[in-house]
């Protein structure tokens, strides 16, 4: 949940394609260093390292200790990447494990592909940064479908139904995750959702009064992540096989909403517009 600390993260690159370009792996760990130390206010510490890619990766188990996210970033032909994050910082059932992204994968938009990098690595970091408000957003639009947590708006806190004791946001959402699967199963589509996306979607649903049920909230979620991320949906796509089915079957509805025509993509790097790191940056370690 709070990141009191430098979040530390494994970084693992690769080529697939017979070039082995020492240049290019220095230079993306580079960007990632970056960007999470311009999201993320205490900063974020980057150890890179070479993918095995067509190996059993023996030390990456031994690296998994001092590592709380791994992100594979293997370069393709013309442009074309493939990237996914693993969460070895699962604090909850529903905390997301692995999520993948092909990016400029179809000929019109590898000249994309670098941008639509940074764009999905951007919004992880985005994501780690205000994970905390958007667990407590999400409790907030489903807190009147519980029998478990309820809201204090007064003192601003959660409450536990059973002693109507204070409680902090990582109890509510223990005591909700366990209250039911379909609980369990709404944390985790809005997280997922969250992060499958190119952008998280800025949430207008209203918490003073909430929908009747959570797949309600669920489709409403997964529309506005659709419509926050339709500039890259031609250059960016999620690995399906990573997200629940849940998650899957929401992103696929929302995604039969009409596309604008032609090729409507950002066409600079995000990079540009971050916010200077408030701290100094954490550390840059290379193992290659």
């Amino acid at each position: 949940m709070a990141h009191a600390e430098v979040t530390r993260v494994l970084v693992s690159v690769g080529e697939l394609g017979p070039n082995k370009d020492l240049q290019w792996r220095k230079e993306i760990c580079a960007d990632i260093h970056n960007i999470g130390n311009q999201m993320m206010t205490e900063g974020v510490q980057v150890t890179c390292r070479q993918d095995s890619i067509h190996v059993i990766d023996t030390y990456l188990q031994q690296l998994k200790g001092d590592n709380q996210y791994h992100i594979r970033v293997l370069k393709g032909f013309k442009g074309a990447y493939r990237l996914s994050v693993s969460n070895w910082n699962r604090q909850f059932e529903s905390d997301f494990a692995t999520l993948g992204w092909n990016i400029g994968r179809e000929p019109h938009t590898r000249d994309l592909g670098q941008d639509g990098l940074m764009v999905v690595l951007t919004n992880f970091f985005s994501y780690l940064e205000n994970e905390t408000a958007l667990k407590t957003e999400w409790l907030l639009n489903a807190r009147t479908l519980s029998n478990a947590i309820t809201y204090d708006f007064k003192n601003l806190s959660f409450k536990s139904v059973k002693d109507r004791k204070r409680i902090s946001v990582a109890t509510a959402l223990r005591l909700f995750e366990q209250e039911n699967p379909e609980n369990m199963d709404y944390l985790r589509s809005r997280q997922e959702m969250a992060l499958a996306y190119a952008a998280i979607a800025r949430n207008d649903l209203n918490i003073l009064n909430p929908e009747d049920n959570l797949l309600d909230i669920l489709e409403k979620a997964a529309l506005q992540g659709r419509q926050a991320a339709l500039r890259w949906s031609r250059v960016i796509t999620f690995d399906e096989r990573a997200v629940s089915k849940l998650t899957l079957e929401l992103i696929q509805e929302a995604s039969d909403e009409a596309l604008p025509g032609g090729n409507d993509v950002q066409q600079r790097p995000v990079t540009s517009e971050l916010p200077t790191p408030k701290k100094a940056l954490g550390k840059l370690v290379y193992l290659f």
